[in-house]
């Protein structure tokens, strides 16, 4: 998976237990046409405890992904320094260029709440690779648990990548071992997400 995706993927998107999240209409034809698209698919679950007040008001400022980023760094060791830094290109527009000098575009396309219970968000991701272009739906949403009688936060991610070359689409999806190492990165990306949402929700500012 992209290191973009690996990142802004820990904006968190969920749909969990509790009332049910709307869907929202798709009006942006980036993303009209990536869904239609037979796309690979790379979910992430999970939850924190944490005040939903918190994490809706971070969800909803207006530098969520260098906020992001910067929780991100946090769970590096000591001297490390994050492969990339996420800029801003303006309203709701980032980039960024990985140490291959490879740049990712990303571009916000909708922010969703009931202002109490859930928060969702997309973004857009195209650039470049050693496997050649590709693009990337990126879907985040936080929702409060009811059935909870604590502060407890369902988070789940729902990124979509779609590689442009025929033939990386199809070794992403038939070659052995593709699938157990997609696993394994999923495995990974949910205790990156978890941490950096748990930092995020807790950590005042």
């Amino acid at each position: 998976m992209c290191k973009v995706c690996q990142v802004l993927v820990c904006a968190f998107l969920a749909i969990a237990r509790g009332a049910e999240v709307p869907r929202q209409t798709v009006a942006d034809a980036d993303e009209a046409r990536l869904l239609k698209n037979n796309t690979l698919r790379i979910p992430v679950a999970g939850c924190i405890t944490g005040s939903f007040t918190r994490a809706g008001a971070i969800l909803q400022s207006s530098n969520l992904l260098e906020k992001v980023q910067q929780a991100y760094a946090t769970q590096l060791p000591k001297g490390t320094k994050p492969e990339f830094e996420v800029k801003s290109a303006g309203a709701g527009r980032y980039y960024y260029v990985n140490k291959y000098d490879e740049r990712c575009d990303i571009r916000e396309l909708w922010r969703a709440t009931d202002t109490n219970t859930w928060f969702r968000c997309a973004f857009y991701v195209s650039g470049e690779r050693n496997f050649g272009p590709f693009e990337s739906l990126i879907y985040m949403t936080v929702q409060r648990d009811e059935k909870s009688a604590s502060d407890v936060l369902n988070y789940t991610t729902d990124v979509h990548v779609w590689p442009h070359g025929a033939i990386v689409r199809v070794i992403l999806r038939y070659m052995p071992g593709v699938e157990l190492y997609f696993r394994k990165k999923t495995a990974d990306m949910k205790v990156i997400i978890t941490n950096v949402f748990l930092n995020l929700v807790t950590t005042q500012s």
